[in-house]
């Protein structure tokens, strides 16, 4: 009776351009954070807080259409944090 009364798994449908969006967040996330360790640019540069707010709107796009909460939250204060880094860059260049 407990087998008749399951829920089928639900499919979400695949966007290949969203995935490849999502692809291209790990990748700059990837990216990013290897020119740091490599000491190609500074946590501080304005390249590097970029690079992270690109890939956290990238891949929180992709896990939000696929309904995978997890990773989309994760990402909305991953970008959080970047923006905040940003924005603090980007106020003491101009000051």
């Amino acid at each position: 009776m407990l087998l008749s009364r399951t829920k089928k798994a639900t499919v979400t449908k695949r966007y290949p351009a969203i995935e490849m969006l999502g692809w291209l967040g790990v990748i700059v996330t990837l990216t990013a954070y290897g020119l740091v360790s490599l000491e190609v640019i500074s946590p501080s540069d304005i390249l590097y807080p970029a690079l992270n707010l690109f890939s956290a709107i990238a891949i929180a796009t992709e896990t939000y259409i696929h309904r995978d909460f997890q990773p989309f939250w994760l990402n909305i204060v991953w970008g959080a944090i970047a923006l905040f880094s940003l924005s603090r860059i980007l106020i003491l260049i101009h000051s």
